[in-house]
């Protein structure tokens, strides 16, 4: 199949994608205004702005607004690193996600035949009411000695977002008395303002935490001072811990990773807007669907990380700062893997990185891939043909160069289940070229 390409300059060769002004760098998201487009099922379809692609209401909406704040404040402030932070957003569920790619891509269609994507349950901060009022009976400690803790006995809920210290909080647990201390969440979400005045005090959930009182869901964010968290700190909801939340905590640089192991019925797990650079091995779980990486320091992945997680089917690695993905750094125990490793920095890709089983769908748009190498990416597209399942593989905004692409422009079978960036208009020169 022959594909006419317009170029702005030729230097060297003929270069298929965007000026290397927009090449990511270290901790430095992409940024451009320019609308690109993609061939995808043979139509070329607009992809939307930076500016719009994000534009959702509910949830979605809220996390732009809450983020904007933050980048205000980081303007303010010597603390936290000015170039890291992504300048646009993804959404913070599966859902909301894939959403996204169906409005940057209409015609994908909605990726609803993804194997395991409605097992992934909607994400939803943990919720403090209900209208049910049988849930109303669950017995709350007395105010005063959790103050400034609030209890919600229809939610089975306590939100300590209040507290000045995670010392306090520790406190709070091993001195109250709790009727029944099987919650439902656990909420701590620290005020935007508060959590930026700029302090260098540094902050540890201590190991224990919780003492006898067990959570479904943990949820932690906004912590500006949270350096550590430390092994132990969940004790005691091991047995019941579904969801653990720790985002936008961009002081974090230790996370207890291993205590998963554990926790045999956890499903979702997101450390995001941190600040740890590396990767130990994920201990064996059999339930956990979902892992949010994105938005840290990771500069690479050890072989086989997430290999012993045999029910992962939701992996985001994207805004971190990986520069190359070697042997065996994707080797997947699961068949239905969505891989995002979109905003990075990637340059080359070992041919036995998907060693294991292949992704499902893979977003490797925004890095710095030159070529898409048939080794790798070949396996990835015949995973998704042979199990005809409506997704992708997304590698545009990358500034890849044709005769590294020519094996997949000359199959109209693989062209139909990619992405590929166009050249950014308008044009200086106009130069046709054949790939």
């Amino acid at each position: 199949m022959k594909v006419l390409l317009v170029l702005a300059v030729v230097v060297g060769g003929c270069v298929f994608a965007l000026p290397p002004q927009y090449i990511h760098h270290r901790h430095q998201p992409l940024e451009t205004s320019q609308n690109t487009t993609s061939y995808i099922k043979g139509k070329e379809t607009q992809v939307l702005p930076h500016q719009q692609k994000f534009d959702m209401k509910g949830k979605e909406a809220n996390v732009v607004y809450h983020d904007n704040k933050l980048a205000s404040q980081e303007d303010k402030t010597h603390n936290i690193r000015d170039k890291h932070r992504r300048s646009h957003y993804i959404p913070r569920n599966t859902e909301a996600r894939i959403l996204d790619m169906n409005r940057r891509y209409p015609s994908r269609g909605k990726l609803k035949t993804l194997p395991g994507l409605a097992k992934l349950s909607k994400e939803d901060m943990p919720q403090t009411n209900t209208t049910n009022p049988m849930e109303c009976s669950f017995a709350c400690p007395q105010a005063e000695s959790i103050t400034p803790c609030i209890c919600d006995p229809c939610a089975r809920a306590m939100n300590c977002s209040a507290v000045d210290s995670l010392r306090k909080l520790f406190t709070i647990f091993h001195t109250a008395a709790f009727p029944n201390p099987r919650f439902e969440s656990f909420l701590l979400v620290s005020p935007l303002l508060k959590s930026y005045k700029g302090s260098a005090r540094s902050d540890t959930f201590l190991a224990n935490t919780f003492g006898d009182v067990s959570f479904t869901s943990i949820w932690v964010e906004s912590m500006a001072s949270l350096t550590v968290v430390e092994t132990g700190a969940f004790k005691g909801s091991e047995n019941t811990l579904i969801s653990l939340v720790f985002r936008w905590n961009y002081g974090l640089t230790h996370f207890p990773f291993n205590e998963i192991a554990k926790m045999e019925v956890l499903q979702k797990l997101e450390v995001s807007g941190s600040s740890f650079n590396t990767l130990l091995a994920f201990p064996y779980n059999p339930r956990l669907s979902s892992l949010f990486l994105d938005d840290n320091r990771i500069e690479s992945i050890p072989p086989r990380v997430f290999s012993e997680l045999s029910n992962l089917m939701y992996l985001d690695l994207a805004y971190n700062s990986l520069y190359e993905l070697n042997k065996d750094s994707l080797h997947f125990s699961s068949q239905d893997v969505i891989a995002f490793l979109d905003h990075n920095a990637i340059t080359y890709i070992d041919e036995r990185t998907f060693s294991g089983q292949q992704p499902i769908l893979l977003d490797v748009s925004y890095n710095a891939l030159t070529g898409l190498d048939q080794g790798v990416f070949q396996p990835v597209l015949d995973n998704i043909i042979d199990n005809d399942d409506d997704s992708y593989v997304d590698a545009t905004n990358n500034p890849l160069q044709c005769p590294s692409i020519s094996w997949l422009l000359e199959n109209s079978m693989y062209l139909y289940f990619m992405a590929l960036p166009e050249p950014p208009a308008p044009l200086q020169v106009e130069v046709v070229l054949r790939c």
